[in-house]
């Protein structure tokens, strides 16, 4: 994983917020797409999370390459990049048990970082 707790991290591309502001018909639709966007990440960690203890890596590729789309699609640059690094990773890979932990860790707070920043948006 890379650094994430570097000061200069750009969480979210605003052009893309602002691509999606412009097809708000209410108010509520930015909240609601982040919640959406929440629960759907919360779920996808779950699955990461399982799949990393596992040692599954077809399960971690499929899971990061799907969580990374919807990051994508919310403008969560930072997020995607860290899903395409385990999305990367080879069918031979084997974590030990602590690299298991820092990597769901800092997913989980890059994630948490994210969302908060996405709600202050609004």
């Amino acid at each position: 994983m890379s650094d994430l707790n570097n000061k200069s991290l750009n969480l979210v591309d605003m052009s893309v917020l602002q691509s999606l502001k412009a097809y708000a018909r209410s108010p509520a639709f930015m909240p609601q797409l982040v919640g959406i966007f929440e629960e759907h990440g919360r779920s996808s960690l779950i699955e990461l999370r399982m799949a990393l203890s596992d040692q599954d890596v077809e399960s971690v590729r499929r899971v990061a390459h799907r969580f990374k789309g919807s990051c994508l699609n919310m403008g969560a640059q930072a997020l995607a990049g860290e899903l395409k690094l385990l999305e990367a990773f080879s069918p031979d890979t084997k974590w030990p048990i602590d690299r298991v932990e820092t990597t769901y860790h800092d997913l989980t707070q890059l994630f948490d970082t994210t969302c908060n920043y996405l709600k202050s948006l609004n």
